[in-house]
């Protein structure tokens, strides 16, 4: 049934829109689909940054120091392993008389590539320097 001013509903036939309600709807319904999709999407990439950063690991380091220069040092591990250790997140006051051949322990994260340690503390331990023959 139609009027001047375009089609109607009939009351028996409550599931049936007409053609430009119809077309508005659908739209409707995409755009709803597509915000749910994406808040599941960004909501996975958000789960992935958080398991990243719950995957850093700790590590406590004992050995002796072979070079340290600027903001970074480079500590022979007790194991025998060369370990590159940023100091950029440790006080200065904690390693500004450290030198080659002091015996050090180093608190800090393993990188996520694992080829260094970014250094949150470093304390002297043992005997200091090298030792003559």
């Amino acid at each position: 049934m139609e009027s001047s001013t375009g089609p109607v509903l009939r009351r028996n036939d409550s599931t049936r829109l007409p053609r430009k309600l119809d077309s508005i709807r659908s739209a409707g319904d995409s755009l709803i689909v597509r915000k749910i999709a994406l808040a599941l999407a960004l909501s996975a990439v958000l789960a992935g940054a958080t398991s990243a950063v719950a995957q850093a690991r700790w590590v406590r380091l004992d050995g002796a120091v072979q070079w340290i220069a600027a903001n970074t040092m480079m500590l022979v591990a007790d194991g025998g392993s060369s370990v590159n250790i940023d100091l950029t997140k440790v006080p200065l006051d904690q390693y500004r008389g450290v030198g080659p051949g002091d015996r050090v322990t180093v608190v800090g994260l393993v990188s996520p590539d694992n080829r260094k340690v970014y250094g949150t503390s470093i304390t002297l331990s043992g005997y200091q320097g090298f030792q003559a023959p």
